[in-house]
């Protein structure tokens, strides 16, 4: 079987995207699976500038210089850009964990991406999809993840269009994310080159969890939903209700259409999911930006839900039966 090949999106940084995509790669990876994450965030890359990623030598060679000898006709061997993710992060399973970081040259690779494409005929416009053969013919991962840039640059169009079967797609819950998701998704859909059986699944992050925002008076009891301070002043709501609500309108404008293409095109290409799969959330850990450590190292509510998510994408591989953690579940569909 060939990789699945999974891109991780968000519109904005800061949501924890990269984060999400190196969690959902450990739990594969100690889970047996074959792992290759490529980072594709050219402006602001993240593999290898901290422990997490740290890279065991001064090298670093990656994904833009790979591309870049290839494009000159150059046979560079491939062993010399990838390295496996440190083994303090996920102990043995390292062995199975690769990593593709940007490399040295990614104003080239940005640079260049225009001219790729201006002849969808011409050897170069295969120029990532050769990436992908190459990473299959020299590694045989189970999974390929991608990290993508934000936005709407060149190779976010590239990482979201051209290589995914599944597409992450990691949504902060403010107004700007939740927009600029829509329309990058709507965008998506109305491209010449989108396919119609590609998985999307929405992750909101990070989600406040319920002892953070349940709010206290100075007698310890708790605030009531919802509180009417008459006429001449704002009612006080309970951040508990105001997080419901607003989960409930992104979920009206980003997942009701996930949904729906699920419904009438994806779930015939992934028939191990339904569509209890393709809604996340990610909580929020005030000790993430602390610890430089993966949550499969710290279990919590966060490193369970990554582990979610990585089972879904698990699943969505033809033939894998999913991680032995996290049993399809099984209960009425939304």
């Amino acid at each position: 079987m060939t990789a699945l090949r999974t891109t991780f999106y968000s519109y904005k940084g800061g949501v924890g995207r990269t984060l999400a995509l190196l969690n959902v790669g450990a739990w594969l990876a100690a889970n047996g699976r074959k792992v290759v994450a490529v980072d594709l965030d050219l402006e602001a890359p993240g593999f290898g500038l901290s422990s997490l990623t740290r890279r065991p030598s001064q090298e670093t060679l990656g994904v833009s210089d790979l591309l870049r000898d290839r494009y000159n006709g150059g046979t560079r061997s491939f062993e010399e850009y990838y390295y496996h993710l440190p083994a303090s992060q996920v102990g043995t399973a390292a062995d199975n964990f690769f990593l593709l970081p940007v490399g040295t040259d990614p104003l080239w690779l940005s640079r260049i991406l225009p001219e790729l494409y201006q002849d969808p005929n011409s050897d170069r416009a295969e120029l990532f999809l050769l990436l992908l053969d190459e990473i299959e013919a020299a590694l045989n991962p189970d999974f390929i993840l991608i990290d993508s840039r934000t936005g709407r640059a060149d190779i976010a169009g590239v990482a979201m269009l051209e290589l995914p079967q599944v597409i992450v797609s990691i949504c902060g819950l403010n107004e700007q994310n939740v927009e600029g998701m829509q329309r990058v998704l709507t965008d998506l859909r109305q491209h010449p080159a989108h396919r119609a059986d590609v998985l999307t699944l929405l992750a909101l992050s990070p989600v406040p969890s319920e002892n953070v925002l349940l709010p206290h008076r100075g007698d310890a009891s708790p605030v009531p939903a919802l509180l009417d301070t008459g006429s001449s002043a704002k009612a006080i709501i309970d951040p508990r209700v105001l997080l419901k609500r607003r989960i409930d309108e992104i979920k009206a404008q980003l997942f009701v259409e996930i949904q729906r293409e699920f419904d009438q095109s994806v779930q015939k290409r992934f028939p191990e999911l339904d569509q209890t799969d393709l809604f996340h959330q990610l909580p929020y850990d005030p000790l993430v930006p602390l610890t430089d450590e993966l949550q499969i190292s710290r279990p919590g509510d966060l490193g369970r839900s990554y582990g979610k998510l990585a089972n879904v994408i698990a699943r969505a591989r033809t033939g894998d039966p999913g991680l032995p953690q996290f049993k399809p579940r099984v209960g009425p569909r939304l």
